[in-house]
Parts: C-alpha cells; structure tokens; sequence
C-alpha cells in the first residue's frame, strides 16, 4: 500500500505547462537581476501563498523542468532556465525550450516514441498507452497527455503533415529519404500497424524497419507475437509482388 502511495505521488500530474514555466523564469531572472532570489519572495510570479503545497508543486516542476535550482532559502536560474531568460539567438532560446520539455521524463519518452511518425489519436487507447507506460493513475493521465500536446506545440515539434500532427525534431524535417542501392525501383514508404500501437513497419527501397515498443504489457503478449507473424507475412507478398511487377523472377 506504501508502494503504491509513493507511485501516484511521484507521477503526479506536473504543476506547470512548460510555456507557464518559461514565463516564470523570465520574470524571475527579472526579479533577481541574474542572481538568486529568497524562495518565498516569489508571491507574484508563482501566483500561490509561500505556505501553501501548491507553491511548492509549482517550485518543484520548474526544478523537474531544470530551468532552476535551489540552495537552502534561496532560488537562481539553471544554465537551461539563463539559456532561455537571456538568450543569445532565438535558436539558443529555441533549444532552451526544448531542453528544459525533455528534461520531463514523460515528454522526452513520448517524444522518443512518436519522433517522425503521426500521433495516435487522442483516446482511450492512447491514454491507456502513457498510464501503462509511465505508471501514471488515470485520473492524471488526461492532464499530462494535454501539457505534452500543449508543450510540443510551443516548442514546433508537433507539426502538421498531411493532415496529421507528428512529432519532428529540428534536423529532420523535410529530410530526404534514402535512396535505394544498385539501380532498384524506389517504393513509395509503406506502413502497417496492428494491434494499436504495438507494431509499425515501415518499407523503402531495399530497406525495411520495424519498431516495437520498449515494454509490452504480458495480456497483449499473445496478441503483439501473432500481429508480427501476420505482418511478416504481408510483407513478404508485398515485396513479391512488387518484384514480380518489375520483371524480375520470384523465387
């Protein structure tokens, strides 16, 4: 029972959506003037009383998010929270941004899960997705699924290609695709995914990748091994009768 208390509590819905926490480190850079500033001066910015938990929750995201730190009563900005309050280009106060996002172990892995490919439609599937994946309580899932979507938008990481939002990091947008070795027709990228978000293929050219996720929970075990099975054996028609269409003899 211990265990599990400590569990909820540790992922508990984070206080601050990252643009509320670039705000506020802004105005705390303001307010010390570069340097430090005693914890409970920050009434205003904070907009909580020092001696209430939510001041304290709100303290504590802006740590998680690394852009402050904190020394007995006092409070400063960290590199990332200095990087962002006094920047010296719009694309250091950018990659401060993203920075101090991904220093959320929830959004990073989130980020590392979807880079370059469409985000699930917002559901129970996907909801289920991050309370399992992250050990979130569901009550809280709704909160951190929209702070995500809200901090990815704030940092242009969730952008809209053909009709969908995906996640793309600076460097891989727009980048070119491979190309195929020894003179062989390119395809067209192709996609299956089976059993919800446990399985993405992805063919071109000769080459072929597949993603599966890092933990599979054991009642979908079963379900993930035969959506593989079917997979390969799609696949393999696939590439068979492309192969065929080119002229070459099938085996």
């Amino acid at each position: 029972m211990m265990m599990e208390k400590k569990t909820r509590r540790k992922n508990r819905a984070i206080a601050l959506g990252l643009a509320d926490a670039l705000r506020m480190v802004e105005q705390i850079h303001r307010q010390g003037g570069g340097g430090g500033v005693p914890r409970n001066s920050l009434e205003s910015i904070i907009d909580s009383k020092p001696t209430s938990s939510l001041y304290d929750r709100k303290l504590a995201a802006l740590k998680s998010y690394g852009l402050i730190e904190t020394q007995g009563d006092m409070v400063a900005l960290s590199s990332t929270g200095n990087a962002y309050a006094t920047p010296i280009s719009p694309e250091n106060r950018k990659q401060a941004a993203l920075q101090a996002f991904r220093n959320i172990p929830l959004f990073d892995g989130l980020i590392s899960r979807f880079e370059g490919k469409p985000l699930p439609a917002i559901n129970e599937f996907f909801h289920n997705l991050v309370a399992q994946s992250f050990q979130v309580p569901h009550e809280e899932v709704s909160k951190w699924i929209r702070e995500f979507i809200d901090g990815a938008k704030f940092v242009d990481i969730l952008v809209t290609e053909n009709g969908q939002e995906v996640i793309r990091l600076s460097g891989s947008a727009g980048a070119p695709s491979p190309k195929p070795q020894g003179g062989a027709p390119e395809m067209e990228i192709q996609e299956t995914r089976l059993t919800g978000e446990l399985v993405d293929a992805r063919i071109l050219g000769g080459g072929l990748s597949v993603n599966l996720p890092d933990k599979i929970n054991a009642d979908d075990l079963q379900e993930s091994i035969d959506a593989v099975d079917m997979l390969l054996k799609m696949l393999e028609a696939k590439l068979k009768k492309i192969k065929k269409e080119t002229g070459e003899v099938t085996h």
